[in-house]
């Protein structure tokens, strides 16, 4: 639960600053609705003047850490292949895939090692 932040207790924050305080780091913990009350309460009494500053903050979702981590899914396809394959590499692919397994083209599977190609 958010704490309470008092117009005194930012007063003091203040005096204890050499210059201005982004209030967001000097109290974390207490909601933005208090922060700008005791603000609000400061500023209508002319003791201080501030400003709005927006600011956002990039952080990686639990998919984007597990990237990061681990490799982008074609990595991770890419190396499933391989492994698959004992060691098959990309140059590898056309010899191998193009003339042994299917191939799906505008809903027509061809064989071109088997002779088959129809519709499905």
């Amino acid at each position: 639960m958010a704490s309470d932040l008092s117009p005194n207790q930012l007063l003091n924050a203040l005096l204890q600053h050499e210059g201005p305080i982004l209030t967001a780091d000097a109290f974390p913990q207490v909601s933005f609705v208090k922060v700008k009350s005791a603000v609000d309460t400061l500023k209508s009494r002319e003791m201080i003047q501030y400003a709005t500053i927006e600011r956002e903050e990039a952080a990686l979702t639990p998919e984007a850490e597990d990237i990061a981590a681990n490799g982008s899914h074609e990595a991770k396809v890419f190396e499933a292949v391989r492994s698959a394959m004992e060691g098959m590499k990309i140059s590898d692919l056309p010899v191998c895939w193009l003339d042994c397994m299917p191939v799906c083209l505008d809903l027509e599977w061809a064989c071109w090692a088997h002779g088959v190609n129809r519709k499905l």
